[in-house]
């Protein structure tokens, strides 16, 4: 059955926010605006919050219809969406978000994701799994925390979280900000115009040898209410994301999703 064209997200991008809200508010941290206190409040009711974040998401696969014409396919990634909704409402917040980033890997692809819950979320849909019977079982994505994150990681962790707070006391958005670790422990600065770009100029150094490791931080809607996310890499360790709310100008309670080494894969 198709979807019709949701009224709440007027472009792919917006849709593709959404995603970023629910993994960085869900299960129980939505907020809503209030006029009277002209802030950003709490809901009183999260389980509601949830509830309705989730039939946002499944009013805009309108769009996924649009980039993808694998039916069984599409009919996965929704299953992905359950999958992640019932993860969430058990109190299982770590599964909720994995599932859920590995349905959004599918229909943005370049933040794909190594097949894990997609073998279940097939067999729920058609009753057997047919579509990864050939794909390796891998150990990732996980939840962590700062202290395990690689040395260089680490470093360049903070080099990033200073300059964050620095921009944002100085009332400073930004798109994406990125640096590089060099193997004599020296950090340089790069840019470009979108986090695509610096990508690419990234895996280049990397396949040069010329860096160690790397960091991009990415600003989703604002630095006053979105999200904020920190992709490290290093070479010899997962690649992982450090995804946190922001409020105000300020950004706290990180969660660390630990994933398949990308730009430092070994060959």
């Amino acid at each position: 059955m198709k979807s019709q064209k949701p009224s709440s997200f007027e472009t792919l991008g917006q849709w593709n926010d959404h995603w970023g809200h629910i993994l960085g508010s869900a299960p129980t941290s939505f907020t809503h605006y209030d006029l009277a206190q002209g802030d950003f409040v709490k809901n009183e009711d999260q389980v509601a919050a949830l509830s309705q974040a989730f039939d946002e998401l499944r009013s805009g696969f309108y769009f996924a219809e649009r980039k993808i014409k694998d039916d069984r396919l599409l009919r996965i990634i929704r299953e992905l969406v359950e999958m992640s909704y019932e993860a969430y409402t058990r109190g299982e917040s770590k599964l909720g978000a994995h599932t859920l980033q590995e349905a959004r890997g599918m229909i943005w692809t370049g933040s794909s994701l190594p097949i894990k819950y997609a073998v279940e979320a097939e067999r729920r849909a058609f009753g057997e799994s047919t579509r990864f019977t050939n794909i390796p079982f891998s150990a990732y994505p996980y939840e962590g925390s700062s202290a395990d994150l690689g040395p260089g990681q680490s470093s360049l962790f903070e080099v990033a979280k200073q300059h964050c707070n620095e921009l944002f006391g100085r009332r400073q958005e930004f798109k994406h900000l990125a640096w590089a670790l060099h193997p004599d422990s020296g950090v340089t600065s790069l840019r470009a115009s979108s986090r695509k770009k610096l990508m690419a100029i990234i895996a280049e150094q990397a396949a040069k040898g010329d860096i160690k490791a790397a960091v991009v931080v990415e600003l989703i809607i604002s630095a006053v209410s979105g999200l904020i996310v920190f992709h490290l890499h290093e070479h010899g360790r997962p690649y992982v994301e450090a995804i946190g709310k922001t409020s105000h100008w300020s950004f706290d309670s990180l969660r660390f999703h630990f994933k398949e080494p990308a730009i430092f894969a070994d060959p």
